[in-house]
């Protein structure tokens, strides 16, 4: 029998290398994200709707917004002398007086612009809002007072024009303007009729065309309008300032308008009296109706005297007159005295001057005639053609007949102004061709002696 095999001991036997380690085992992939549990889904915000497309003019959709309507513009002028700062407005009311809403306007330096209608269908006749009556003079470029750019006096005279049939030509506003405006309804005076009452140029337009302007150009035609138009002017002042009280400036503008539409009457009556007549016309070159008739200027003085005196409203504020039908008459020949010189005036200046005189010295004599402090005798030696016109000889005219800005503006200067001018141009005309005569002349002189030296002094001496 065999004996068994002793096992090695471990200490005595060599030790086994251990096994070699096995690969680390790949990383395991991330797990999964967890399913989100399913939710309800939000609900989208509201989108704003669309904007409907603007109408078309047919009521369609897609094209852009009709323009608003376009507007109108009526310009002009205002004179007698140019107007500034005077506000003049479109009588909607027919009354005369500018009320809330009325369309204004400024004038400035004679010219206006009212602006903002929407059609023509709301034209009106037009007004100037007068100054308070005074005899003070303005200052140059006044802002605060109606007032004339030529004699610098305040425009306390109501003027107007008859509402105009569209805006295309400018407009004007002047004392035969308002002789229209004011006429009495069913008078039937008309543009037409005015001009050959007065004698004025048939193809005159006094409702668009500027008188003032053209006189200062030079056109005849233009200067025999302004004419009458100042003698107009000088009439129903002078008439409403002998019959309204002193310092009563509402009640002379009333007897100013009254002696506009007396004028307005006598002188539609003249023209339908002489166009009814077999056989005969109203002649431009002998009128119907001239504001130097003194018989035609006391009756109307009369008439507009009685007629205030039955008026409770302003008859307690009418001058007191002591004798009437004296005193009317030497007003009238007054006025008649003052027009025929402006009828006859070489200038527009002397024109302007004229009323200058009408508005400062006659308002004192024809008041100092009223109240008695000058006899009739007396104030007619002060009020005669000759007088007047020496006094207006001797006035100023303080303002410019035509505004600075106005390329027209140079000519109008004064009389002595276009005097010196043409004594300076005459003057230069001949002095500068005969001083340049003068000096060629004496250059000469004095190269011929130089000559006539040189050659004294080269020539030998004859033995």
């Amino acid at each position: 029998m065999e004996a068994p095999t002793p096992s090695p001991s471990p200490a005595l036997s060599s030790p086994s290398p251990p096994p070699p380690s096995p690969p680390p085992p790949p990383p395991s992939p991330p797990p999964p994200p967890p399913s989100p549990s399913p939710s309800p889904p939000r609900p989208s915000p509201p989108q704003p709707r669309p904007s409907p497309p603007p109408p078309t003019r047919e009521g369609g959709a897609g094209s852009p917004p009709s323009p608003p309507p376009p507007t109108i513009t009526c310009s002009g002028v205002a004179y007698d002398g140019y107007l500034s700062a005077c506000t003049l407005f479109l009588d909607a009311s027919g009354d005369g007086q500018l009320q809330d809403g009325e369309l204004s306007a400024t004038i400035v330096n004679g010219s206006f612009a009212l602006s903002g209608l929407a059609s023509v269908s709301q034209l009106a006749p037009l007004y100037v809002v007068p100054a308070e009556r005074s005899k003070a003079r303005v200052r140059a470029g006044s802002t605060s007072v109606c007032h004339d750019i030529a004699t610098l006096l305040p425009q306390d005279l109501p003027l107007a024009a008859p509402r105009p049939d569209s805006c295309n030509a400018s407009l004007v506003v002047s004392p035969l303007t308002t002789l229209l405006a004011l006429a009495p309804e069913g008078s039937g005076l008309s543009e037409a009729s005015l001009k050959a009452a007065l004698g004025l140029p048939s193809n005159w337009s006094l409702l668009t065309t500027d008188a003032l302007k053209a006189a200062v150009q030079g056109s005849a035609a233009a200067k025999q309008v302004l004419s009458v138009e100042l003698q107009l002017k000088q009439a129903v002042a002078s008439g409403a300032g002998l019959l309204a009280a002193p310092g009563s400036s509402a009640v002379y503008k009333v007897l100013a308008r009254r002696m506009f539409r007396e004028f307005a009457s006598r002188i539609s009556g003249r023209a339908a009296q002489a166009s009814a007549a077999p056989g005969r016309r109203l002649a431009q070159s002998a009128p119907g109706f001239s504001f130097s008739n003194t018989t035609l200027l006391q009756e109307l003085l009369t008439a507009v005297q009685t007629l205030a005196s039955a008026d409770p409203a302003i008859s307690g504020q009418l001058a007191n007159i002591t004798n009437v039908t004296a005193v009317v008459q030497a007003t009238a020949n007054a006025i008649a005295a003052l027009n025929e010189v402006v009828a006859s005036a070489p200038s527009v200046e002397f024109m302007q001057k004229a009323m200058v005189v009408a508005q400062t010295l006659l308002v004192d004599q024809v008041q100092a005639l009223a109240n008695g402090t000058l006899s009739t005798e007396q104030f007619q030696a002060a009020t005669s053609a000759s007088a007047v016109t020496e006094q207006i000889q001797q006035a100023t005219l303080p303002g410019v007949l035509l505004a600075q800005s106005d390329p027209s503006a140079s000519d109008g200067g004064s009389d002595n102004s276009k005097a010196l001018a043409i004594g300076l141009g005459v003057g230069l005309g001949v002095g500068i061709p005969v001083l340049v005569a003068a000096a060629w002349a004496t250059r000469v002189m004095l190269r011929r002696r130089t000559v006539a030296r040189v050659s004294s002094d080269e020539v030998p001496p004859v033995v």
